[in-house]
């Protein structure tokens, strides 16, 4: 007789990149619910076979785009990531990397891009931990709301790394939109936008004078921090990675099993004890077949009315999409390429819908957005956000919207 193999996740083991400075936790699930308790070091942690390693990865690791890449760029995801590589790279060279699982949510498209240290592989272990099939790397910063409990809103995380750099999570409502590394000779800029960022609420993960100097408040969870990331993880049903995302919920075979033992136990019990009401029930399963069969007559005009609000609905979401796809960003590229002297740095590009955000460096800030504002397919053009003086280079920092006609 040939079994569906069922896979059962009792335990979880996080393991934390060495640059965070927080040790390993190891998760239980039981008949009592979940128990999540922090491990001394890894040599001290036995992986078992049949565990589930959660490798939370710190902005060291990886590259990560977090946005807005719009379907319509391409029909498939590898032309999407050579679209972008330049962004990801911008060096130019032969960066070695490895994508995670492709992320589809309404109309855009997250992919994950891992780097990978020289002679390093991508399927070996971590820390000397033993290679095993269940196994998902994640990004630390998309796990940090979980320590703030019954708090939201737009927010900015420092978090001090073991080589000195900082990693620096920017949220809106709780949601991941920026992730970067913070280095000495930036500070100065990461004032700045820190004023551009007034509104949003600032914490520090650990400790560091500097950023606590800058208003940052310290953050300190009830719990330790590898203990809180992996019961939120666990807890979440499905964790974001590579090579794919991991369902941390219990196998749905589990349940299809215990509720067929329930159906022969019940079938005998009431065959043994229930026998004389056995014609009533045949009897009200035949009422409830015909109140059934009433009810379905009365829904089919209800069903008829579906099909044609679903075809509504299909030939509004055509619309959209050719409203969406009238501006195509290589377009809009060459033409920035064109009204662009020399002299003035683009660092920024996001399209999406009919506006276009630049950011950038120029001797004069007016003096490009007049220019800009002598291209035809530009119906708006205007400033973003006050203009600032680069002190090192003495080039002015702009950030420009446009409104495509």
């Amino acid at each position: 007789m040939n079994f569906i193999p069922v896979e059962i996740k009792r335990r979880f083991v996080g393991l934390f990149d060495r640059s965070l400075g927080w040790g390993p936790a190891l998760a239980k699930k039981g008949l009592r619910g979940l128990r999540v308790e922090p491990v001394g070091d890894v040599e001290g942690l036995r992986i078992k076979e049949r565990d589930t390693v959660v490798l939370f990865l710190s902005r060291l690791r990886y590259q990560f785009t977090h946005g807005l890449y719009p379907k319509h760029l391409a029909d498939e995801v590898e032309q999407v990531v050579a679209f972008t590589r330049h962004e990801l790279f911008p060096n130019g060279g032969d960066v070695p990397y490895f994508l995670g699982e492709v992320q589809q949510r309404d109309d855009v498209l997250h992919v994950p891009v891992f780097f990978l240290f020289p002679g390093e592989d991508p399927r070996a272990g971590f820390d000397g931990i033993p290679q095993t099939p269940r196994l998902v790397a994640t990004p630390a910063a998309l796990h940090y709301p979980v320590l703030f409990p019954g708090e939201g809103g737009d927010v900015v995380i420092v978090v001090p790394l073991q080589d000195g750099r900082r990693e620096v999570a920017l949220y809106r409502g709780w949601k991941l939109i920026d992730c970067f590394l913070l280095t000495e000779d930036l500070m100065d800029r990461f004032g700045a936008y820190l004023d551009w960022l007034r509104p949003y609420r600032r914490f520090l993960l650990g400790e560091d004078e500097e950023m606590m100097r800058m208003g940052f408040q310290p953050l300190r969870p009830q719990e330790p921090v590898a203990v809180a990331m992996l019961k939120g993880a666990v807890k979440a049903g499905e964790i974001v990675g590579w090579p794919a995302a991991l369902s941390t919920r219990t196998n749905p075979v589990l349940f299809a099993y215990g509720g067929l033992l329930l159906m022969v136990l019940l079938y005998a019990w009431v065959c043994l004890n229930l026998k004389g009401r056995y014609d009533e029930l045949l009897q009200r399963g035949r009422a409830l077949k015909a109140e059934v069969a009433r009810l379905e007559a009365r829904l089919r005009p209800i069903e008829k009315l579906r099909a044609e609000v679903e075809r509504l609905q299909a030939i509004k979401a055509k619309l959209e999409e050719a409203r969406r796809e009238r501006f195509s960003p290589q377009e809009v590229l060459r033409t920035l390429t064109r009204v662009t002297p020399r002299g003035i740095w683009l660092d920024r590009f996001e399209l999406k819908g009919g506006e276009l955000l630049i950011e950038g460096f120029a001797p004069s800030a007016d003096r490009y957005a007049a220019l800009l504002k002598g291209v035809p397919d530009f119906a708006e053009v205007k400033f973003a956000s006050s203009v600032r003086r680069d002190r090192k280079t003495g080039l002015e920092r702009f950030s420009i919207r446009v409104v495509m006609k």
